[in-house]
């Protein structure tokens, strides 16, 4: 019941921030689930890292910042 009351709370922040911010801006942030999952998996289930995955996520931050810069 929590999730679910979760993910409808994140939907309608979703929704609202779509509505009243620039899609080209607010959508890269999306490639943000690329990083959050694996650091998840990583601190929660002790999943191995490796240097890929370190450079794999500073360069999914990195263009992320590039394209959020860009709108500015």
């Amino acid at each position: 019941i929590i999730a679910i009351v979760l993910y409808a709370l994140i939907t309608f922040f979703w929704v609202w921030l779509l509505r009243n911010a620039n899609l080209s801006g607010l959508f890269p942030v999306i490639a943000l689930v690329y990083v959050i999952v694996p650091l998840m998996s990583v601190i929660i289930l002790k999943e191995p890292y490796n240097l890929s995955l370190i450079v794999g996520t500073i360069l999914i931050v990195s263009g992320v910042l590039v394209i959020t810069r860009a709108q500015v």
